[in-house]
């Protein structure tokens, strides 16, 4: 995985984007930063492939989930969408909800 950046310096709406052929990764971590519930957040991890020793990208985003009724719980409501990336194609899985 040499030549690869993870920066984390610029509200990104999507909670992450890649730039740069997938070579430059900006991710950030706060959902519902403006207030308004028009951000997500992410969460990135690395770990070693065992089969193939490559690098791989685990990016978690962050979602809220909108309060119903305008009522206030004192939780914050998010829901996580896991993808794995291989840094050059991106898969998808299950989508799970945390409060």
């Amino acid at each position: 995985m040499s030549g690869y950046i993870i920066r984390s310096n610029e509200l990104i709406e999507n909670g992450y984007e890649f730039f740069t052929d997938r070579r430059l990764l900006t991710i950030f971590t706060a959902p519902n930063y403006t207030g308004n519930f028009k951000n997500y957040g992410a969460i990135v991890s690395l770990h070693k492939s065992p089969m193939d020793q490559e690098i791989r990208c685990r990016i978690k985003v962050v979602k809220p989930i909108m309060k119903l009724r305008s009522k206030m719980t004192g939780q914050m409501t998010i829901e996580i969408e896991d993808s794995r990336v291989y840094l050059g194609a991106e898969v998808k899985d299950v989508e799970q909800e945390v409060s």
